[in-house]
C-alpha cells in the first residue's frame, strides 16, 4: 500500500537507498504519512571530506589488515579450472570443509568466475578471490541416494548430454550473448555458475553421454570405503545451499529445505574464516596436500576421449576473450 516503501540498493555500494518520510500530526497523533523512495548513485568524485577524515583511521586499519601476509601459495590457482574437472581451487575448499567434524563428504561450487591467485605470498585480501561470500559451513545428514540425486541435478545445470553422432555441439551449457562493451558476442554459462556443485570425499565419474539421472556413478568414499545409496552420510555445504539456495537440495535431492534443521548435525563459522585458519596453520597451500585423494577423492568427466576435446573447445569460447 501507500504506507510501505521497499528499497533495494543493489550490489557493491553503487547506490544507496533513500526514503523521505513526511508525517502529518493532529492532536499528537499521526493521521497521514507520505513516502518518497529513490536510489541515490554513489559518486566517488563527491566525497564528503569531513566524513573521510573522521573515518580515516579506521580505513587505514582495515587496509593494513587486508594486505597482511598470511601464508604462501605453491602454484598459481585459477578458479575457472573448476568448470572442466577437479581443480586445486575447489580441492582447497573441499579440504577445509572436510576438516569440519563430522563431515565425510563436501559439496562446493566455484564462487569466483575467473579469479587468479598467483603463486607466492598470500595476503588476506586474496581470500576474497578464493571465497567472496559470507557463507557459513553447515553439515547436513543425507542418504547416499540423496547425494547421488543432488549431484545429478547439479551437473545437469552445467553440462549437456553428448551424442556420439554429433560431437560438434557444446558439452558445457553455454550461450552466446551480445557484448555491448566490445561490440560483438561473448559466450557465458546459461545458468549461474555459483550453483555448479561438485563433491569432495568421493570417487566418482560423470558420463557425458548419459542423460540426466544416469550420469553420476559413485565408486566409493575417498578412503576406499564402499558407498551405499541406503547409508547415511554427513555432508558439508554452505548455509546458502542448506537453506535452499540454487534449489539443488529441494529439486535434486528431494529434501524439504523448510525443515532442514532436522537434518543439520553441525554448524561452523564463516567459510572464509575457516580458510584463513587453514592457511595460517599450514603456512603454504600446496596442491599436493589439498589434492590428497585419500581426503578429497577424485572425479572426472568420462569418456575422456569425447569429454576432453569438447571441454577444451567450450573453455576457450568462455575465456579466450577475457
Amino acid at each position: 500500500g501507500d504506507g510501505i516503501c521497499m528499497l533495494n540498493a543493489g550490489s557493491r555500494c553503487n547506490y544507496i537507498g533513500v526514503c523521505e518520510i513526511a508525517l502529518t500530526f493532529e492532536k499528537g497523533e499521526c493521521v497521514a504519512k507520505k513516502l518518497n523512495g529513490r536510489l541515490a548513485k554513489v559518486d566517488k568524485d563527491k566525497v564528503d571530506q569531513k566524513m573521510k577524515e573522521k573515518f580515516r583511521e579506521d580505513y587505514e586499519k582495515v587496509k593494513a589488515f587486508t594486505v597482511k601476509e598470511i601464508g604462501a601459495l605453491a602454484v598459481d590457482i585459477r578458479t575457472r579450472e573448476a568448470f572442466i574437472g577437479q581443480s586445486d581451487y575447489l580441492n582447497l575448499i573441499h579440504t577445509v570443509s572436510l576438516s569440519a567434524e563430522p563431515a565425510n563428504i563436501s559439496f562446493a561450487a566455484p564462487l569466483t568466475y575467473n579469479g587468479l591467485i598467483s603463486a607466492g605470498t598470500l595476503v588476506y585480501n586474496d581470500l576474497f578471490t578464493i571465497y567472496p561470500y559470507e557463507n557459513q559451513l553447515v553439515v547436513v545428514k543425507m542418504t547416499g541416494k540423496e547425494i547421488r540425486k543432488y549431484l545429478e541435478y547439479s551437473y545437469n545445470t552445467w553440462i549437456n548430454t553428448v551424442s556420439f553422432k554429433n560431437l560438434n555441439g557444446h558439452l558445457l551449457k553455454i550461450i552466446d550473448r551480445e557484448d555491448k562493451r566490445n561490440g560483438g558476442k561473448r559466450y557465458s554459462f546459461k545458468n549461474a555458475s555459483f550453483n555448479f556443485d561438485s563433491a569432495g570425499g568421493l570417487v566418482y565419474s560423470v558420463d557425458v553421454t548419459k542423460p540426466y539421472g544416469q550420469r553420476v556413478y559413485i565408486e566409493s568414499l575417498a578412503g576406499g570405503e564402499p558407498f551405499s545409496e541406503s547409508a547415511w552420510y554427513n555432508v558439508a555445504m554452505t548455509s546458502y545451499r542448506a537453506n535452499g539456495g540454487g534449489d539443488i537440495l529441494k529439486e535434486g535431492a528431494g529434501l524439504d529445505t523448510e525443515k532442514i534443521e532436522e537434518r543439520i548435525v553441525a554448524q561452523y563459522p564463516e567459510i572464509r574464516d575457516m580458510i584463513y585458519e587453514y592457511v595460517t596453520s599450514f603456512g603454504t597451500i600446496d596442491p599436493a596436500v589439498i589434492g590428497d585423494k585419500a581426503v578429497v577423492g577424485e572425479w572426472s568427466f568420462i569418456p575422456e576421449s569425447i569429454a576432453a576435446p569438447m571441454l577444451k573447445k567450450d573453455f576457450n569460447l568462455l575465456f579466450s576473450s577475457l
